[in-house]
């Protein structure tokens, strides 16, 4: 019993994270781009690499904030076979493979910003204007990918083996509605 609590906990805690940190960037690239445009009309001055501070930024939140609408099932969908009268196996048998492809193309994206991230690392590139290392640009589609790919892989479990196409059925839903129910 125990060791399911802490399970949820840490279910929870990564719930959290991945909603809070998209959230923490869309307001870090408001702050910024407001500093900068102040700084640059009103007093006709700007801080060197600011834009690619807050392109940085916006990488982190566009990728992390994709990672949570594919926990949520909230992401861009073509639903052509909704309204096609179809049989409930040929839907599932349609829904199995849709899952597979959506496995495939993020293990793949996963795959290629991981190969980059470690080219990056191995070649030691730096962003030029604000001289650190390139890996703080590579860094959100590796975690944004990744995030994706587990997400994917627990749709498609459930979809497969457990026998529902519910946004309920997935754990991290789950405790991600519950915590805002609570709130």
């Amino acid at each position: 019993m125990q060791e399911s609590r802490n399970g949820n906990i840490i279910l929870r805690s990564f719930s959290f994270l991945e909603t809070f940190l998209p959230t923490l960037a869309m307001f870090g690239i408001a702050s910024l781009v407001a500093i900068e445009a102040i700084l640059r009309y009103g007093f006709n001055t700007s801080i060197l690499g600011m834009e690619e501070v807050a392109i940085i930024i916006g990488l982190y939140c566009y990728l992390l904030g994709s990672a949570c609408s594919s926990r949520d099932n909230n992401h861009i969908k073509v639903n052509l076979l909704d309204d096609v009268p179809l049989s409930k196996n040929t839907r599932k048998v349609f829904s199995i493979i849709s899952g597979i492809v959506s496995v495939i193309v993020t293990g793949i994206f996963f795959y290629i910003s991981l190969k980059y991230g470690i080219s990056v690392k191995a070649t030691g590139m730096k962003v030029v204007p604000l001289g650190i290392s390139k890996l703080f640009q590579v860094l959100p589609l590796i975690l944004g990918f990744g995030i994706m790919f587990i997400h994917e892989i627990i749709w498609l479990y459930i979809n497969t083996f457990k026998g529902n196409n519910s946004v309920e059925q997935n754990p991290s839903v789950e405790l991600h509605n519950d915590e805002q129910k609570e709130n």
